[in-house]
């Protein structure tokens, strides 16, 4: 029998009327309009938003101006008129073009190309 009676009902929570929108909404911005102050530090609490446009990071801006590529110019290597094999087999001169790096490379943030850099190469 006495664990039967140890074994009682839970007590209902008490309900004070509050659903939890009503709660969260007096604790987070709730209460009166009149009870908050209207300026803080000698501002106005309620500003326009600022136009920060010009410090919005976006994808074409980072890339192309923070990272420019550097210049990557194209040389020429000229192979001269030769003759091949036992039986001379004559071989004509040839150009091979190249670039100077294997790959595309980006500078540093602020650091950029020159004017005088030739950045498509040439043909001698």
């Amino acid at each position: 029998m006495a664990v039967l009676s140890a074994c009682s009902t839970i007590p209902e929570p008490e309900d004070d009327g509050l659903d939890m929108r009503e709660v969260y909404d007096q604790k987070v911005g709730g209460g009166s309009a009149q009870s908050l102050p209207r300026v803080v530090g000698g501002r106005d609490l309620v500003e326009p938003d600022p136009d920060y446009t010009a410090y919005t990071r976006q994808v074409q801006n980072e890339t192309d101006n923070l990272f420019p590529a550097l210049p990557n110019p194209t040389l020429y290597l000229y192979v001269r008129p030769r003759t091949v094999g036992t039986d001379g087999l004559p071989v004509p001169g040839y150009t091979v073009p190249f670039k100077l790096w294997p790959r595309d490379i980006y500078g540093m943030p602020g650091e950029a190309p020159t004017a005088n850099h030739n950045l498509g190469g040439g043909a001698p």
